[in-house]
């Protein structure tokens, strides 16, 4: 018999030590039989308490991604309260638009904390949930102001006549310091160059 060459030129390893003879199986353990006393264990015996298997390869451990929704209805609802105190409740309906999926989606994650699939970000659903109802109640009331400020400027000629006075008012204020502040820096300009 010839010698086998693998692809490359390399020879296999030698196999070590003798075969193994299959033929022979290990003998049974031996029956239980009586012991001291007269007692026999019954023939059916059941195995005692036995420590549960290893996670295997594919069995999924909790971790903080796993609560996803908790952290997107907090990020959601967070997001809703500060664009709405940021535009001063103009911004109230796109606040409404986050603050309602904030809640739902930090409901979901509470339900998954209470259904024991996952032990992590339960204080942020937590937070998302009320944050979201403080950001959905605040958003609806200054959509209310909004609408009912634009009917009276819209229907009372008293109420527009005084928006335009304090409008005028004030790009007079600002246009004036403005001019002021041009004045201070022509001049700190001036310095420098002289």
């Amino acid at each position: 018999m010839g010698e086998q060459r693998l692809p490359g030129g390399f020879l296999p390893p030698d196999p070590g030590g003798p075969e193994p003879d299959l033929a022979q199986r290990p003998a049974a353990p031996p029956e239980p039989g009586p012991q001291p006393g007269g007692y026999a264990p019954p023939a059916h015996a059941e195995p005692g308490p036995q420590a549960p298997p290893p996670p295997g390869p594919g069995a999924a451990v909790p971790t903080s991604a796993d609560n996803g929704p908790a952290v997107l209805g907090f990020c959601l609802s967070l997001s809703s309260a500060g664009l709405l105190l940021m535009s001063a409740g103009l911004s109230s309906l796109v606040s409404v638009g986050l603050a309602i999926p904030g809640m739902l989606q930090s409901r979901k994650g509470s339900r998954r904390v209470e259904e024991g699939l996952t032990t992590r970000n339960a204080s942020l659903a937590s937070a998302g949930w009320v944050i979201g109802i403080v950001s959905l109640v605040l958003s609806v009331v200054a959509t209310i102001v909004w609408i009912v400020l634009a009917i009276a400027f819209a229907t009372n000629e008293d109420v527009r006549r005084d928006f335009e006075r304090e409008f005028d008012r004030q790009y007079e204020e600002q246009r004036s310091s403005a001019g002021v502040a041009l004045m201070v820096c022509a001049r700190l300009v001036g310095a420098a160059l002289s």
